[in-house]
């Protein structure tokens, strides 16, 4: 990723077959697949690989490992619903205390656009809950069997609020994939942009159940802010997160608030190198005026700083002494 993009070369080959139709769609299929076997395929196909079987049967493709992809994509839907009836319990007991919660990242997509949930792996679930709350949802929690993954229940106090850590794994016996944040970004720390996200949540419906998520403009900027290109398959997460957010909902996207946001928290170049990926590789329609702007604010410094993100945190601080 030497062209400070986000994105690897067989990534960009994935995010064309998935959103093209056609020739397009299967030059950058089987160029994908000439790289080598399956078994050695890199880690950003796992989450789409139901796309790729969709694709392998619309345009009548032979593949040898054809098999192998849909017994994966048939354990997609499986695995989906066991993570929302966890889901779904957790935030009847949070409910039940008047706490409310918004979900994040794969569950607020399956909510705008349902036919996803088949198409489309989600490691977990994630839904965030306002700082003030946690007290209260950890109570609840606990008295119910919740465990937190890698913590105590008696670390949730300011210090884990405040730390770099945003949110954090909470299991029920074997029942796992639901992750409970307090913040929507691990690199933001700002209090007020996780009340701007709570406060512009909207209503939706997952499974024919009433709950809440972000607005597509929320959404979009905490799948870009996510970014940084030491962590490839993060990357490859959150800008299909884009390509299916705007696909399913992206008239509702305020592009003078991303812009703004961006602005604020110093991602210009963050934005710049996200868009790029969705507009040249998935041919989605990018504001110009957005993308001049943004590339015209990408000065020194915060090239510097984009470059940073290119190292992982470990690796950033030992570059510093």
């Amino acid at each position: 990723m030497g062209d400070g993009g986000l994105l690897s070369p067989p990534a960009r080959l994935l995010l064309r077959a998935i959103s093209h139709t056609g020739p397009e769609a299967v030059a950058a299929f089987s160029e994908w697949r000439a790289i080598g076997p399956l078994d050695a395929a890199h880690g950003e196909s796992h989450r789409i690989l139901p796309l790729l079987v969709e694709l392998i049967a619309r345009e009548e493709l032979v593949d040898p490992d054809l098999a192998r992809m849909r017994g994966v994509a048939r354990q997609v839907w499986t695995n989906n619903v066991l993570r929302v009836r966890l889901l779904f319990d957790t935030l009847d007991l949070l409910e039940s205390r008047g706490i409310g919660a918004v979900l994040m990242k794969g569950a607020a997509l399956f909510a705008r656009a349902p036919e996803l949930e088949r198409r489309r792996v989600s490691g977990d679930y994630d839904i965030l809950v306002l700082p003030e709350d946690i007290p209260a949802a950890v109570s609840v929690l606990r008295a119910h069997g919740f465990l937190p993954t890698g913590h105590a229940w008696e670390d949730f106090g300011r210090p884990l609020i405040d730390s770099v850590d945003a949110g954090v794994e909470v299991k029920r016996g074997r029942q796992r994939g639901l992750d409970l944040h307090w913040r929507p970004l691990w690199n933001i720390h700002d209090p007020a942009l996780g009340r701007r996200y709570w406060g512009d949540a909207r209503d939706a419906q997952l499974h024919g159940r009433a709950v809440r998520i972000p607005s597509a403009t929320h959404q979009l900027f905490c799948a870009m802010a996510r970014c940084e290109p030491w962590d490839r398959i993060e990357c490859f997460t959150r800008v299909t997160e884009g390509y299916f957010l705007l696909t399913a909902a992206g008239g509702e996207v305020d592009w003078d608030q991303f812009l703004e946001l961006t602005r604020q928290y110093g991602l210009e170049s963050a934005a710049s190198a996200y868009l790029d990926e969705l507009q040249t590789h998935a041919k989605l329609a990018i504001p110009a005026s957005l993308t001049g702007q943004l590339a015209a604010a990408a000065d020194a410094e915060k090239t510097r700083e984009w470059g940073i993100r290119a190292l992982s945190p470990g690796q950033r601080s030992i570059s510093e002494h």
